[in-house]
């Protein structure tokens, strides 16, 4: 058993650790101490914020960490999927059944209105809805990200980011079930894009990053004012009507400012283009790498600058 005794010196008082037979006095080196308190309290502001380290370096790190953090935000993300059909017998492939009667309908429809051969039109309607069903679910849900997982953030610190990447892998998942639908179509009607495919990989990759500025500086701005998100649900759905998902570009020379100036309509052709075999226009290249780098630095400096107010804002 160890006992502690109190010895009176020149300088004070001074503790000796007993332990069995042994006696010994403890020194500590006074840098030592000093050195251990001062890691100890610069850790406790980067947790806490106190202001020591800037807000752009901890929203850097935050954003870096909470992307790079794979592991946990696909299991966030799978864990989302499983509850939402939990008991189901199909599972997400409720979503899949759902999209593949709404392309047959609409297929069917506005291929005779628009005169268009269906071998054609077919496939592209098909992929115009299955794209959009991704892109506009990612923005609308990662516009909710912070209010629907309130419990989450204030119950475990983690970088806000992870709720967003947790939200766009959601919705990836969704895509990746909703494809099997466009293999048949394209089974049926014998469509091989060959290599020009390829260039689904980088449009996938920046389309993706994108949505993820967006859903967060969306995702800010909801936390904040409520009514944003009921905003930006009609302007999505607003926006698939004046967008070239189930309508071709072609049917309206005069009006380009609803395809060249609409940035859901460069995400989409970036994807739909090298599915179907065609060259990726030029300027859809550059409107989305352009919305891209602005995207990212509009979003870096509002996540700056109200990251630790989202939590209050809760």
């Amino acid at each position: 058993m160890s006992d502690l005794k109190i010895e009176a010196t020149g300088d004070g008082a001074k503790p000796e650790a007993l332990s069995g037979a042994y006696r010994g006095e403890t020194k500590l080196d006074a840098n030592v101490m000093t050195g251990a308190a001062t890691a100890g309290a610069v850790e406790r502001e980067i947790v806490f914020d106190t202001g020591a380290v800037s807000q752009k370096s901890l929203a850097a790190r935050d954003i870096i960490d909470g992307l790079s953090n794979f592991p946990l935000w696909s299991m966030i993300g799978w864990r989302d999927i499983k509850q939402r059909y939990r008991r189901s017998t199909l599972g997400p492939f409720w979503l899949t059944l759902s999209m593949a009667f709404m392309v047959t309908g609409l297929g069917l429809v506005y291929g005779a209105l628009f005169r268009m051969e269906l071998s054609k039109y077919l496939p592209f309607l098909c992929l115009g809805l299955i794209l959009w069903e991704f892109i506009s679910k990612s923005i609308i849900e990662g516009a909710s990200s912070f209010v629907l997982l309130e419990g989450l953030i204030k119950q475990i610190r983690l970088p806000l980011t992870t709720h967003i990447a947790s939200t766009i892998w959601r919705n990836v998942i969704v895509l990746g079930h909703n494809a099997a639908i466009y293999l048949v179509v394209a089974t049926i009607f014998q469509i091989n894009p060959g290599w020009n495919a390829l260039w689904f990989i980088p449009a996938f990759f920046v389309v993706t990053l994108n949505l993820t500025w967006i859903a967060l500086l969306l995702a800010i701005l909801c936390t904040r004012f409520r009514d944003v998100s009921l905003i930006v649900q009609s302007v999505v759905q607003m926006l698939f009507f004046v967008t070239p998902i189930f309508w071709s570009p072609s049917l309206m020379p005069g009006r380009t400012i609803l395809v060249h100036g609409n940035p859901f309509y460069h995400m989409v052709e970036v994807l739909r283009a090298p599915i179907l075999g065609e060259p990726v226009p030029l300027d859809s290249w550059v409107f989305v790498s352009v919305m891209l780098v602005v995207g990212w630095i509009t979003s870096f400096y509002l996540f700056a600058k109200f990251r630790r107010r989202i939590a209050y804002w809760l």
